[in-house]
């Protein structure tokens, strides 16, 4: 169990090293830093006015920040596909 843990810890490291990795905490903090938009956000959260996710998506970055999540997205479904593969080759073929 040890060596598991330490090879997440491992993982995260790298992770946190990725440049999309770090894009979207830099975007995610000046979006927090944002009261306009964040107030946005807050009010749509609350109403689900059409309206008003049409402009919070016109800003341009939250337009980033949504480009930085397909990023992520797509360094995710990457780590899966080859944690996929190490599992199937340890599966026992009957």
């Amino acid at each position: 169990m040890e060596e598991l843990i330490r090879r997440v810890e491992i993982l995260k490291d790298a992770l946190d090293k990725q440049l999309c990795i770090k894009r979207i905490k830099k975007l995610n903090e000046e979006i927090k830093q944002n009261h306009k938009l964040m107030e946005m956000i807050h009010h749509y959260t609350c109403s689900y006015d059409d309206s008003l996710k049409e402009k919070i998506y016109k800003e341009g970055l939250f337009q980033e920040y949504k480009e930085a999540e397909t990023d992520v997205n797509i360094l995710i479904l990457s780590i899966n596909s080859q944690l996929n593969k190490i599992r199937d080759k340890g599966s026992c073929q009957l």
